[in-house]
């Protein structure tokens, strides 16, 4: 008999977890959660010089709350940020760079932004 009401409290405490679980989903309980927004420093790249580069070589990005950044990636490939300020970043160009691609930021805030004047075009050394 004691097994048969330990088995009815772990039941019922699952169906109590089950309604409680389920009430959470819903977004128009929590007033916060639909309409709070923190607004995170935007990164911006105004010019990438030069945008012919060997592989190898560094580019310098310029721009605002760069600062921020903590990747920046020509085309697939991470790039080592050699120097960073808020306005600049000295980048070196990934030795398997071989394509013309577009270099982006990625930030501390998980956020990604591109360079939208041209993309990177690589030279034979």
């Amino acid at each position: 008999m004691k097994s048969i009401k330990r088995y009815a409290s772990i039941w019922s405490l699952i169906c109590l977890l089950t309604l409680g679980l389920a009430s959470c989903g819903d977004d128009d309980n929590f007033e916060w959660s639909k309409d709070y927004d923190i607004e995170w420093p935007i990164s911006t790249i105004t010019n990438v010089q030069p945008l012919n580069a060997v592989p190898g070589s560094t580019i310098t990005i310029t721009g605002t709350n760069l600062q921020h950044a903590y990747i920046v990636y020509i085309g697939s490939f991470a790039s080592d940020i050699l120097t960073k300020s808020d306005t600049q970043l000295t980048v070196k160009v990934p030795a398997a760079f071989s394509e013309p691609s577009t270099v982006a930021v990625y930030n501390i805030y998980r956020r990604t932004f591109p360079f939208a004047g041209g993309e990177l075009i690589p030279i034979e050394p």
